[in-house]
């Protein structure tokens, strides 16, 4: 949901940077929001393997039991 609104705030909105001189224009692309998205969904999934892990080594009786 960040990287979309973010892309369609940039899209209306052109944010520039300028520091002595020089300026830098944030311009959002496909590439952009399709690389966003995968990073992201990958940090999901490995931040999901460890718990998952270790709820499937102990019973559901346990894990329930434990909480």
């Amino acid at each position: 949901m960040g990287i979309l609104s973010a892309i369609i705030f940039l899209n209306f909105n052109r944010v520039t940077i300028g520091n002595e001189g020089l300026a830098l224009a944030f311009i959002p692309d496909f590439s952009v929001l399709l690389t966003g998205i995968c990073i992201s969904l990958l940090l999901g999934v490995i931040a999901g393997l460890y718990p998952a892990w270790f709820a499937s080594k102990n019973s559901i009786v346990e894990n329930l039991r434990a909480t």
